[in-house]
């Protein structure tokens, strides 16, 4: 169990999730644009037991930057996975897909319904949770697997260390973009022109906080 840690929320008995500050940071620091309905991504990690404890570590995430997600429907094209497992495969394939996680200002709580059914047409494993984040209001939760559907937890842990994956995956993500960025017309809103993986990642290189 990781001892550099930072508890939010309570235990949630016989489970517990445990997320790299790195992934929360990326996934925190996403940024929608208006236009958007929100942006998904899978959670990246293993899971392991002990003493009848299930342990869930999230170590990295994608961005899934290929699927339609509207106010009343999430869905994950043909397209979706195959340049998604492109992803994983090049920054994280000593890990197991542990879930996916959502970020909207649109699609919240109340509409379960639609969340859910994503979850049951793309994550059938057991062990599978969900993160979900309002960037209006910037409340998150995790949520779990349950009989009725996604259950949210009570609480989950994030923990910090090196984890050169994640910050690779996240430099050359910000690289991209920002070559992508110089090529526009720099008159189009260049103010307010942002990526949706956010920008202004942790500093990657004074903040090892897992060194």
């Amino acid at each position: 169990i990781p001892k550099n840690v930072r508890q939010i929320g309570t235990d949630n008995g016989k489970l517990r999730i445990y997320i790299e500050d790195y992934a929360y940071s990326f996934i925190k620091d996403i940024s929608v644009d208006e236009d958007d309905d929100g942006v998904v991504g899978i959670l990246m990690g293993d899971v392991q037991e002990s003493d009848g404890i299930k342990y869930i570590f999230i170590k990295g995430v994608v961005e899934v930057t290929n699927a339609a997600v509207f106010t009343d429907n999430i869905a994950f094209t043909s397209e979706t996975w195959p340049i998604t497992k492109k992803y994983i495969n090049a920054y994280f394939g000593d890990y197991d897909i542990m879930g996916w996680y959502l970020c909207s200002s649109k699609i919240n709580d109340k509409n379960m319904d639609i969340i859910n059914k994503a979850d049951r047409e793309n994550f059938s494993d057991k062990n599978n949770v969900f993160f979900m984040v309002d960037t209006a209001s910037g409340d998150e939760a995790f949520f779990a697997k349950g009989k009725k559907g996604l259950t949210p937890v009570s609480g989950y842990t994030v923990y910090f260390e090196k984890n050169t994956d994640m910050q690779r995956y996240m430099k050359e993500m910000q690289s991209d973009y920002d070559e992508k960025y110089k090529a526009q017309n720099s008159e189009e809103k260049p103010q307010q022109e942002k990526t949706k993986s956010g920008g202004q990642y942790r500093n990657l290189t004074n903040d090892n906080k897992g060194d």
